[in-house]
């Protein structure tokens, strides 16, 4: 499952100050019909607090943002029902 997130002010300024963020070794993996929704330039970001959050370690994404221009690219596994 992939997507495009576009944030609010809010949303942008409680990640930015919930999560330590760090510069992105990369661009993120998006699926080509969602590529024309992701900024050519931006300045990606990565942080591994917030994908645990978000995962609970319960299964792979990652998660790509750029909190200036209020965007969030992630790609994660469906995860499965357990239990």
């Amino acid at each position: 499952m992939s997507g495009v997130v576009r944030l609010t002010d809010a949303d942008a300024a409680r990640l930015r100050d919930g999560y330590a963020w760090q510069e992105a070794s990369g661009q993120p993996g998006a699926p080509s019909d969602l590529r024309v929704q992701v900024p050519p330039s931006a300045r990606w970001q990565t942080s591994p607090d917030f994908t645990r959050a978000v995962t609970g370690d319960r299964y792979t994404a990652t998660f790509h943002a750029d909190l200036e221009r209020k965007v969030l690219v992630f790609d994660a596994v469906n995860p499965g029902k357990k239990g």
